[in-house]
């Protein structure tokens, strides 16, 4: 049977589309030629784009169809799995391990996200980056809801319309509601999150054993405020 993500697959590098802003913050801080392990790295499209300035990527994802779409000649590591069971693929050490697009709070909750953070500071090489984007959940728990931006995008394989909706729930719940739209037929999709605030993300990433926390609002190196698009934590082993 098909997954949702199954469906947007064809369409998913023109919806979740690589900044060059995204580009430049992680060069500023992942050494040249560096080995960078993307967690959740959906169609591949920043690893390869990071392998074109000479890093050595892994690109580890759970959607097989994703990962087809990741060109042969870039020299990637390509393994389908689970990122809560990190442990178990013989992965190797990274100078950078790289978590973008909200990937992390499909983890579980506080307990399992601690776990997964410790099993990422064992895969980081000393003086390693772990670099984190979620959404503002700030923003989230002062708004009650919040849409993105909705994306319509018509190719030969076909067209979409892809809407996505975060709804807070006090005190900790996350309901995340995604609707899409594919060739004139609709399809919904639910998940439940916990709420991973900045605060949450810098407790948990120094108990885990990371340090040099940093909170950042947006790719091009902004502050984070209670209103940043993003919440984006650099942090070191």
């Amino acid at each position: 049977m098909q997954s949702f993500y199954d469906l947007i697959a064809p369409f998913y590098r023109k919806i979740f589309a690589v900044s060059g802003a995204k580009i430049q913050f992680l060069e500023k801080y992942i050494p040249p030629a560096g080995r960078v392990l993307d967690l959740a790295c959906g169609a591949g499209e920043l690893a390869e784009r990071l392998s074109n300035r000479g890093y050595e990527l892994t690109a580890l994802d759970n959607n097989e169809y994703l990962l087809r779409q990741i060109h042969s000649d870039k020299g990637i590591k390509e393994v389908c799995g689970d990122f809560k069971r990190i442990e178990s693929y013989n992965l190797g050490v990274f100078d950078a391990v790289i978590f973008i697009g909200n990937s992390i709070s499909y983890a579980g909750d506080e307990d399992d996200i601690f776990d997964l953070l410790k099993k990422i500071r064992e895969l980081t090489a000393p003086d390693g980056y772990l670099i984190i984007q979620t959404i503002n959940y700030y923003k989230l728990t002062f708004s009650g809801e919040f849409n993105l931006p909705e994306k319509s995008i018509s190719t030969p394989k076909g067209s979409i319309i892809f809407k996505r909706k975060y709804i807070y729930r006090p005190p900790k719940e996350v309901l995340f509601n995604t609707e899409i739209i594919l060739n004139g037929r609709r399809y919904s999709h639910r998940e439940k999150f916990t709420l991973f605030d900045s605060v949450l993300q810098k407790i948990l990433l120094k108990a885990s054993g990371f340090k040099r926390v940093q909170l950042f609002g947006d790719f091009k190196g902004d502050a984070f405020n209670p209103q940043s698009p993003a919440i984006i934590t650099l942090s070191s082993r």
